[in-house]
């Protein structure tokens, strides 16, 4: 059994699914939230998954070069595995350019009295979980056609 091949796609797809998931299915339903509600809901998700998930993203992008180091003949296998490790390259770029400075923004803000900007700021926040839970998803999905397409 190949741990590293286990682990791995333990964790993307771990991540893939609570992130494309979240995404897509949390965030319908955060929008149709009064203000008040939306900005005490935000906060809470963030709380309960911001420190985490950025750790697991790390972990997982070292995890995804060693898998990827690994594979020695050029074909399907190697290819998707490098744009396997992009997708999650980029995922990764956007949580500490994107999601990690607005996660500190949304923790202080004052639930009941939130600033003027609060709206554009969520909304900066929303489109940048979305670009990272897709990229968290394609990363996956090529890591499973690059496990599928490796030679017994």
């Amino acid at each position: 059994m190949d741990w590293l091949k286990f682990v791995n796609l333990v964790v993307t797809g771990l991540l893939a699914c609570f992130e494309f998931g979240a995404f897509a299915l949390s965030f319908p339903n955060l929008r149709r939230m009064p203000p008040l509600e939306l900005v005490d809901a935000t906060q809470g998700l963030v709380k309960a998954s911001g420190g985490i998930v950025p750790i697991l993203s790390s972990a997982n992008l070292v995890l995804m070069g060693i898998y990827a180091l690994r594979i020695k003949h050029a074909g399907l296998a190697n290819a998707s595995a490098w744009a396997s490790v992009f997708c999650l390259s980029v995922a990764l770029v956007v949580s500490v350019w994107l999601i990690i400075p607005a996660h500190r923004d949304i923790i202080a803000w004052d639930a009941q009295n939130p600033p003027t900007d609060w709206k554009s700021t969520w909304r900066q926040w929303e489109w940048a979980q979305g670009a990272r839970g897709l990229f968290l998803l394609l990363g996956f999905i090529l890591f499973c056609l690059s496990v599928s397409a490796l030679r017994q």
